[in-house]
């Protein structure tokens, strides 16, 4: 075989390899993962706690129990504040509802008045005509 031929038979071969592993490549569909890694432990794994681990996850706890504890003296504190101000609140409207019916009755005792006063002084005037219609 000459080189010639080796030499474009190679080419061929190449072009023909190249080919084939573009549409390989550009027929499979991608991967779900596309990064992948392997872990690599030296040494025998830890299954005991070490004590400052048991610690932390003590203060950790503590830390929790006193914000919880923190969170619901604020609740309680936040009920008592709603309860006083609607306590606070049916006050002033027992306290409106009282104004509005003193007003009435004062408006009730002038109203009373004022007749008591028109009814005297029609008794005055037909005692006065009475006594104009006596002296004739």
């Amino acid at each position: 075989m000459k080189s010639t031929t080796a030499g474009t038979f190679a080419t061929r071969t190449m072009l023909v390899a190249l080919a084939a592993g573009t549409f390989l490549f550009a027929a499979t569909p991608k991967a779900q993962a596309q990064n992948w890694s392997v872990g690599v432990q030296l040494g025998q794994p830890v299954y005991g706690y070490y004590d400052n681990d048991y610690r932390r996850a003590e203060e950790y706890r503590e830390h929790e129990a006193r914000e919880a504890y923190a969170r619901q003296q604020a609740y309680i504190q936040h009920e008592r504040w709603e309860e006083e101000q609607r306590e606070a609140y049916a006050r002033q409207q027992a306290y409106i509802q009282h104004e509005r019916w003193e007003e009435e009755q004062r408006e009730a005792y002038a109203r009373q008045q004022a007749y008591l006063q028109h009814e005297r002084q029609e008794r005055w005037q037909r005692y006065r005509h009475q006594d104009d219609d006596d002296d004739r």
